[in-house]
């Protein structure tokens, strides 16, 4: 008796079963597996089929199976009978050679596709890998394209899929003059314009933003509100230290309290009226973002007044 299990397309599970014709004893062949079934084994069967014919009779020296599907006998006499067929008919002959064929022919297509598909796979990886090795910019480029390092990240990611890749374009991070805004340097990686050129043909979009692209006006009024912020916060701590230090008796000058609370507030409403933090909404800008100068809190101050040093004066 041979039982089959796990019976799909690609995969099964087969095992016979043999009777001893001296012993009468059943035995299990199971690749190189072998064991002497004792007692009343229902060959091939699950916990729920055995469930299922709990209370039926099986005669000594017999099993059951729902998993059988070929039973194999072995002849008792030297000589076949009389007229005897030995032959399958030649409908089901036929039959079987169709299915034969029809497996032979989803197995070779299986295969092929397979074959194709991580030809494809190597195929893409060994493509990414040399474009890979164009994106650095080299001294001898004149020129480079900025990219944002978000859209390089997932196009590195093997599992994602070029179809989910969108266009390479450089969309909000240009500045109110039109050049490209020095507060998105840090999410940006300069490429070079062959790498570009390879990139925004495969995935479309556009680059403007190149070698000559950095705002200088946005760079400068950076600078100028870094170093303002800076010397606000040293002026902060040494105008502290002073108003703790006790009098030596030296002369001295009388100032109002409400002045000692809000000179930074003064300080930063004069300093941003003569360097304005630029309108981001300006009809210049492509970018809905500021560009990366401290924008003043609300009142137009630039900083928030600090009451500990109010009640100190």
């Amino acid at each position: 008796v041979t039982n089959v299990r796990n019976v799909v397309a690609s995969k099964s599970t087969r095992a016979a079963v043999d009777k001893h014709s001296e012993t009468k004893q059943w035995w299990q062949f199971n690749d190189e597996h072998s064991e002497l079934l004792t007692g009343k084994v229902h060959l091939g069967l699950n916990k729920t089929d055995v469930a299922k014919l709990k209370g039926k009779r099986v005669p000594k020296g017999c099993h059951t199976s729902n998993d059988a599907y070929m039973l194999v006998y072995t002849r008792r006499t030297e000589t076949p009978a009389q007229n005897l067929c030995l032959e399958p008919p030649a409908c089901v002959m036929a039959a079987v050679e169709e299915d034969n064929e029809k497996l032979e022919d989803w197995i070779t297509s299986a295969k092929c596709c397979q074959m194709e598909s991580i030809e494809s796979v190597r195929q893409k990886r060994m493509d990414k890998q040399n474009l890979y090795s164009l994106l650095n910019v080299t001294d001898a480029d004149k020129d480079y394209r900025f990219v944002k390092t978000g859209w390089l990240h997932l196009w590195l990611d093997e599992e994602n899929g070029d179809e989910n890749m969108t266009e390479l374009t450089d969309h909000g991070l240009g500045c109110i003059h039109g050049n490209l805004n020095v507060a998105k340097a840090e999410s940006l990686k300069r490429i070079s314009v062959l790498a570009a050129d390879e990139l925004l043909g495969i995935y479309g979009g556009s680059l403007r933003f190149g070698k000559d692209s950095l705002c200088t006006e946005c760079v400068v009024l950076k600078c100028r509100h870094m170093r303002f912020a800076s010397q606000l916060a040293d002026d902060v701590r040494q105008v502290a230290a002073l108003l703790k230090a006790k009098s030596s008796g030296a002369p001295g000058f009388w100032v109002g309290k409400l002045s000692l609370q809000r000179w930074r507030r003064l300080a930063s409403e004069e300093f941003y009226a003569r360097y304005p933090v630029p309108d981001t909404a300006s009809p210049a800008s492509d970018d809905s973002s500021p560009n990366g100068t401290p924008p003043p809190p609300p009142g137009g101050n630039g900083y928030e007044e600090d009451e500990e040093d109010g009640r100190a004066a």
